[in-house]
């Protein structure tokens, strides 16, 4: 496998491993050989040596090894998609996020019209709303990058809005 082709040049790379059964290696030995194979790989086509960065990498393996069987993923959506950004800490009576965006794309809700929340308390429903600006996400193909709607959250930057603090990619980024 070419590993050059997930990422660019000035992109860090780390391997987290797990493994399940007997085997006579850990599963550091296992992150470790993935990652000389990712370094190998780029070297022979592409001639140079990616960064590796174990502690906060810009493109994220997965290896796992379970009794004979290997797999080996890509984590695509960085940090948990159920944990967002805005909430500060988890209150036991809130609506869970997940839930409350799917809520927005349900009830047709478009940017341009009014939203009412009437029993709203942390604010978790329009917070959803407004973090989901782009028609293009409404809909079951999700056009992501091919949308040219102005309020578009892949054609405008999302990192621009919400908390400076940023505990990740959020709905829209690449």
């Amino acid at each position: 496998m070419d590993f050059a082709e997930l990422m660019g040049r000035d992109q860090s790379f780390g391997v987290e491993a797990e493994r399940y059964g007997d085997h006579p290696f850990t599963s550091v030995d296992v992150a470790s050989a993935v990652g000389r194979a990712v370094i190998e790989s780029c070297l022979a086509s592409e001639g140079w040596r990616p960064r590796v960065d174990l502690k906060s990498p810009d493109v994220q393996l997965y290896a796992l090894v379970r009794d004979d069987e290997f797999l080996l993923g890509i984590n695509l959506t960085g940090p948990s998609l159920h944990k967002r950004f805005y909430r500060v800490a988890d209150v036991r009576s809130t609506l869970p996020p997940t839930l409350a965006f799917l809520m927005v794309l349900r009830s047709g809700w478009e940017p341009s019209g009014c939203l009412l929340d009437p029993f709203c308390g942390s604010g978790t429903i329009p917070i959803e709303a407004a973090l989901t600006p782009c028609p293009c996400l409404r809909t079951p193909t999700g056009q992501g990058s091919k949308c040219r709607s102005s309020g578009c959250a892949s054609s405008t930057s999302m990192s621009s809005r919400g908390s400076s603090k940023g505990s990740g990619p959020r709905r829209g980024d690449g």
